[in-house]
């Protein structure tokens, strides 16, 4: 399986989720919420989702160095997608902790 058929399929992953958002916000009835209970649950909702796609390209960064072999250049491309799969948790979470501070000092 070769790189273009593995971001195929995140790809469609990434989508997957992208399309059960709105779903999401149905089944929560934000058409019946204030702004405020709505963002909260809209970013814990794409907190989780950030998660899922962090542990996708985790799980394709492991793979992907595993099937590497002995090429160093496809080692090293597989140790940059785990390390910007971790920058980009990192990079979410220091926004909803940004999030959560402004809420609780009252600027949002």
């Amino acid at each position: 399986m070769g790189l273009k058929n593995v971001e195929y399929y995140i790809s469609l992953a990434i989508l997957m989720f992208s399309v059960s958002i709105p779903v999401k916000a149905m089944e929560l009835h934000y058409f019946d919420k204030d702004i405020v209970e709505v963002f909260n649950d809209a970013t814990k909702i794409l907190l989780s989702y950030a998660g899922k796609i962090v542990l996708l390209f985790l799980i394709f960064g492991g793979v992907y160095y595993i099937m590497s072999g002995s090429d160093p250049k496809k080692q090293e491309n597989a140790k940059k997608i785990i390390t910007y799969a971790l920058f980009g948790l990192v990079f979410v979470l220091i926004s909803y902790a940004i999030i959560v501070a402004l809420d609780r000092i009252g600027v949002l």
